[in-house]
């Protein structure tokens, strides 16, 4: 896939547009919470698979990042008001 230039920038667009549906929605329901664990598992997924070559370790460490910012937002969205 990463072979043709279009496809990967087809591929960049997509999750672009899938990360600004998740942080900038104003309505934060059901499916926004699982669009945010799919988000977070597919994130994890491509990190392990990234990881184990050493010449991407950037790109792995760019995935990580972004994984996390979407488990604190999570758990500040749906965890923490359950206990305040």
């Amino acid at each position: 896939m990463y072979q043709n230039r279009f496809l990967m920038i087809i591929f960049l667009v997509f999750w672009i547009y899938v990360l600004r549906l998740y942080f900038f929605e104003v309505e934060h329901s059901l499916i926004h919470f699982l669009l945010g664990l799919t988000i977070f598992g597919v994130l994890l997924y491509r990190y392990r698979t990234i990881v184990k070559e050493p010449r991407k370790k950037t790109q792995a460490t760019i995935t990580m990042f972004i994984a996390v910012i979407v488990f604190a937002t999570l758990f500040v969205w749906y965890v923490k008001p359950l206990f305040v």
